[in-house]
């Protein structure tokens, strides 16, 4: 539909097998990686290897040094769409860290170092300060294929939604678990509201487990913890091509639960964080956790946002769904659910977008309900297990995720609001 804002549907934190050619849409289109005549290819479905070429990412083996030797390169973390993540060891401290290398286009231009760099001022007794990923240190790096902006962090475990794929057969967390974590998610979005900063890209990707033990591993135990690296060489063999690496390294899974908990998260990832008296201009989070001023007319953008997605986010927590189906992806259809499942009065300057939109969509599963708490108790008690949840729980549960998913983003109920709910008492 014409009237539906115009959105880019790439996350500023990719998450990982996307199609290359949304991955690196700022690098120049019809060259081979390295520049070359070449096309390489890799068995491993990881970032894209046409995005190794000038202006792309950072060629990095495991082994490699950065920053004149002091952090050396232990094990793939992940990538997205303007850069990769390693484990590294630094020699100075002896502690495990994280290494985020930015692309070299992307370098200069990343939000991501400059709220960091200002969180970094603040006072560590806030009680969502612990909760935010920490910056270290930061330094450019060169490599053949140019000058990359480079981010020290928290070495963490993998991120929520991981830890549910590989480790919860049926999806959903249990019940005081999902609660734990939303409420320090909450914590760590009240710390940087109160700084007037938004986040930008609220989901479960971006919300991650600490793992106390991970910085002060020694190397063979944090080889251990993380798994020998897995990788796959690059065809044909780049030798004489310095901007492509060897091969390709896959993320460590953290496949051992034995060691994971959900007793400390971080919110992770602040690359389309922004000033909230600027707004970010638009956003690249996924469309199933993008709020209607993003959608419908061209409302200005300001924290606000974070509420609408940490309020999907909550929903997704507590009974392992996304409160709209992503069905085919559309913002259409995204936009669809919304109208009839937020139990809100419909902005007036929206109003002439509505018409097209009142009758759901009867292909979808949530057409069977009337309001984002009945939605919720549906899916939550559609289950054989016992609940952990009783239904007054789910019906308060629900309530907290209408408070955050209002149409006018001013009516939302802050992050600090919501910690105050009685639903929370049980996890202070």
């Amino acid at each position: 539909m014409a009237w539906l804002r115009a959105q880019s549907c790439v996350p500023a934190a990719a998450i990982r097998a996307r199609p290359s050619s949304a991955v690196c849409p700022h690098l120049a289109r019809g060259f081979a990686a390295g520049g070359s005549r070449l096309s390489y290819d890799c068995d491993l479905d990881e970032e894209p290897v046409q995005c190794y070429k000038p202006g792309g990412y950072h060629p990095i083996h495991i082994g490699d040094r950065v920053k004149d030797g002091q952090y050396k390169i232990l094990h793939k973390l992940g990538w997205g769409a303007f850069s990769t993540v390693w484990a590294a060891r630094d020699k100075e401290t002896n502690q495990n860290v994280a290494v985020k290398i930015l692309q070299a286009a992307a370098s200069g231009k990343d939000r991501e170092l400059r709220t960091l760099q200002s969180l970094k001022q603040l006072q560590r007794s806030h009680r969502g300060y612990q909760h935010l990923n920490s910056l270290h240190d930061s330094f450019q790096q060169r490599s053949p294929n140019g000058l990359h902006d480079c981010l020290v962090l928290d070495l963490t475990g993998p991120s929520v939604q991981g830890f549910i794929g590989h480790h919860i057969e049926d999806g959903r967390l249990p019940g005081k678990q999902a609660k734990l974590v939303a409420r320090q998610a909450l914590q760590a979005l009240a710390c940087l509201h109160e700084q007037n900063i938004g986040h930008g890209d609220v989901h479960l990707h971006n919300i991650v487990l600490g793992i106390p033990s991970l910085p002060t591993a020694s190397e063979a135990d944090l080889a251990t913890l993380l798994g020998n690296p897995v990788t796959a060489p690059i065809r044909p063999d780049p030798n004489n091509t310095p901007e492509v690496p060897r091969y390709i390294v896959k993320p460590t899974s953290f496949s051992s639960r034995s060691y994971l908990s959900l007793s400390e998260i971080k919110l992770v990832d602040f690359g389309a964080s922004f000033s909230h008296r600027l707004g970010p201009g638009s956003l690249l989070n996924p469309p199933i956790v993008r709020p209607p001023e993003a959608i419908f007319g061209n409302d200005p953008l300001d924290k606000q946002v974070d509420l609408w997605s940490m309020g999907c986010t909550l929903f997704e927590l507590i009974c392992g769904q996304t409160p709209f189906e992503s069905g085919l992806g559309t913002t259409e259809s995204i936009a669809r659910q919304m109208v009839h499942l937020v139990r809100d009065d419909f902005p007036a300057r929206w109003k002439a977008q509505r018409a097209a939109l009142d009758q759901p969509d009867s292909s979808l599963s949530s057409a069977s309900a009337s309001s984002l708490q009945q939605w919720l108790a549906l899916l939550y008690f559609d289950r054989e297990q016992t609940p952990d949840f009783s239904r007054d729980e789910i019906a308060q549960a629900g309530d907290l995720v209408a408070r955050l998913m209002r149409f006018e983003p001013e009516k939302r109920a802050s992050a600090e609001e919501i910690l105050r709910d009685p639903w929370f008492k049980d996890v202070q």
